[in-house]
């Protein structure tokens, strides 16, 4: 009404199609094309109101001055530089069968069915509220870490750790790994952005459940419908996908390379560091 030019931005990336924004900006920042595509299709914005600007919190993946060695990070975390490392992240509340998998990885350890030594880092998702509680059967076991490098913060809702001690911690932990492993998480987009290769769950662990209350739901978004079309992850259905998926990787890192750089393309435009530069 007072004529005052407004610039917005949806927070993440997959907010167009789970909302329809209350208010109408005069400009719209968004992370990539697939946003674009995305105010076009569900928000009502014209092509020419829209400004791809990259991702604001992938800007630090540029800057490797925020690494620490293999040797040192390991040494934080109890892990053995010379094991290959699996990371793998929790998506909170939603995936309440996360520790079934982490099981079953550990079991695979213990078996010695993976073709090379690995140990496990295990990544809570810490704005979900004692999201790093249920993993705590694996406290203080041989061969597997669970992230507990967490300061909330209570001037925010979601009492996420918006430090950059903690954002460059994430950053390393992601750098370190070999496989990442998640469940319809942005942890893909993450690991996509560090060159890492990526396995995706689709399963519950040792119960299989009806589709509707299986993890495997999640994948049936508009959002994650478009990532499984770039190929660019192994999808793990049961356990024996799982362990094959683990295998192939450690084997052949580089596998899905051209795929992920075609991801990265469509839903992260450039990690180049500038994001936070071509919003201002």
């Amino acid at each position: 009404r007072e004529n005052v030019y407004t610039i917005a931005m949806p927070k993440t990336w997959d907010n167009p199609s789970k909302m329809y924004f209350r208010a109408k900006a005069d400009k719209i920042a968004v992370w990539s094309r697939f946003m674009r595509e995305q105010m076009r299709k569900l928000q009502d914005y014209k092509k020419e109101d829209i400004e791809i600007i990259g991702v604001l919190q992938f800007d630090c993946y540029a800057d490797k001055s925020r690494l620490v060695s293999r040797q040192e990070f390991c040494k934080k975390y109890k892990l053995n530089p010379d094991k290959k490392i699996i990371f793998f992240g929790s998506y909170g509340s939603l995936t309440p069968t996360d520790t079934n998998i982490v099981n079953m990885i550990m079991d695979f350890i213990k078996e010695k069915s993976l073709v090379k030594n690995c140990q496990v880092l295990v990544r809570p998702h810490f704005s979900h509220k004692n999201d790093y509680l249920k993993f705590k059967e694996f406290f203080n076991k041989e061969n597997i870490v669970v992230d507990s490098f967490n300061n909330p913060s209570s001037g925010f809702r979601d009492k996420w750790d918006y430090s950059k001690e903690h954002m460059d911690n994430f950053f390393n932990m992601l750098y370190h790994s070999d496989i990442i492993i998640n469940t319809c998480s942005t942890l893909t987009l993450d690991a996509a952005a560090v060159k890492k290769p990526i396995i995706l769950i689709k399963f519950d662990g040792y119960k299989k459940k009806p589709l509707f209350r299986s993890v495997a739901r999640w994948y049936l978004s508009d959002y994650y419908r478009k990532i499984l079309e770039f190929k660019a992850a192994i999808e793990a259905d049961n356990a024996n996908e799982l362990k094959k998926a683990i295998n192939t990787l450690l084997e052949n890192p580089s596998l899905s390379d051209k795929e992920q750089a075609k991801l990265r393309d469509y839903f992260c435009y450039k990690v180049d560091g500038q994001a936070g530069k071509r919003l201002a």
